[in-house]
């Protein structure tokens, strides 16, 4: 029972699971294999030979690496003759790029690929010494002792190992760029959903290339469906980790998703469950950003981030909210300090110069995205802003 409970406040907390195996290098070696989703198998002709790496011995936390900085912690207690796993899990912000060239390099299939980033993008990201604490916390918790304890990193995936594939299919420069732009939609699109752009999200997930983003790993459109699903819920509970929302509101969320998307039958509630997924992460991010505001005004908010990207006015808003036009741009600005429509307008720079950080999007596709039509206003409204064009500012 306490087990079940030091567990539930690990994936609440950190994101990743704290599980009890038995002490056989077969059954740590399974595991770990099945938690980086079988991936192992995939490099290594005979995973049988890594086997001996996976003998544990007391007094000892390991740390297990498979690839591309994925981590597993393990530690074998004599008292209970059980190993105990955390994982799986990063250390480091995980890098597409850097992901493409090892695959590239190494000569990987384009659907394996497509998995392989996918899996790193969902993972948690856990500073090295925040985890090395948490393990030997759990280690003296549940061994009941305090005697000195030693640290050792395994290596389960050597980057350098040549023929790593029966028949290594190399990725062609277009299906290389084709990934790349569909990550670099995907860092936008978490960027929009943490600034609580829930029309800019909206505009982002229009240009998502869904048939090349599933991962074919059986030959159901709705099951490939759900796990993008699954996915995009996983990255977004992480964005928001960034935004300082407490991981209680972020659980109650992710968890209320994660069941709609096992009930889901039908591609049709699949894709209404995408905008579903947007529009409650964006909106825990407003709710969170300006907690004193009055009502009305935390509503014109809202409403402003929800259709940044549209032709949106005071009157419009004002319109949607049944109020005067006049008295809600009066109460507008005495709460923010600033006029509605330069409320919009710095709104709009805000999220473009967050995309030209985070994404390779042409300058005039990020003007139409955060709602500016013309590009020539948008150069000049950037520049009183931030003093620089958005390419200077890019550069």
């Amino acid at each position: 029972m306490e087990f079940d409970f030091i567990n539930d406040i690990i994936k609440c907390i950190a994101g990743f699971e704290f599980k009890t195996l038995n002490n056989s290098p077969k059954d740590i070696f399974d595991h770990i294999n099945q938690k980086n989703q079988n991936f192992i198998n995939y490099f290594y002709k005979n995973p049988d030979d890594l086997l001996h790496l996976c003998s544990l011995r007391p007094n000892c936390i390991y740390e297990f690496n498979s690839f591309f900085g994925v981590a597993h912690i393990l530690f074998y207690s004599k008292e209970t003759s059980k190993v105990y796993s955390l994982g799986p899990l990063l250390h480091e912000p995980f890098s597409e790029y850097q992901a493409l060239e090892k695959i590239h390099k190494i000569g990987i299939p384009a659907d394996l690929s497509r998995q392989l980033l996918m899996f790193g993008a969902s993972l948690p990201v856990i500073p090295t010494s925040t985890l090395n604490r948490l393990s030997l916390l759990l280690y003296q918790k549940i061994t009941g002792s305090n005697v000195p304890i030693s640290f050792q990193t395994v290596n389960l995936f050597k980057e350098n190992v040549p023929n790593l594939l029966e028949s290594p299919v190399h990725l062609t420069s277009a299906s290389i760029r084709e990934i790349e732009e569909r990550y670099e939609l995907s860092a936008a699109l978490t960027e929009a959903v943490k600034q609580g752009n829930f029309s800019m999200a909206i505009n982002i997930l229009s240009k998502y290339n869904f048939s090349g983003a599933f991962s074919h790993r059986n030959s159901s459109p709705l099951r490939n469906f759900q796990n993008y699903c699954i996915i995009l819920n996983t990255q977004l509970r992480h964005a928001l980790e960034e935004c300082h929302i407490h991981p209680y509101q972020l659980d109650r969320i992710s968890n209320n998703i994660g069941i709609k998307i096992e009930q889901l039958d039908s591609l049709k509630k699949a894709e209404s469950l995408t905008t579903e997924i947007l529009k409650s992460y964006c909106r825990l991010v407003q709710e969170n950003a300006y907690p004193n505001l009055k009502p009305l005004v935390h509503l014109a908010v809202t409403h402003i981030k929800d259709h940044l990207s549209d032709n949106i006015s005071v009157k419009e808003t004002a319109a949607a909210l049944n109020v005067n036009a006049n008295y809600l741009s009066t109460i507008f600005q005495k709460e923010m300090g600033i006029s509605f429509i330069d409320f919009v307008n710095k709104e709009r720079i805000t999220q473009a110069a967050k995309l030209l950080k985070c994404s390779t999007l042409q300058i005039q596709q990020i003007a139409f995205t955060v709602g500016f039509n013309n590009t020539s206003y948008f150069a000049k409204q950037f520049q009183k802003h931030y003093g620089k064009s958005p390419r200077e500012y890019r550069n």
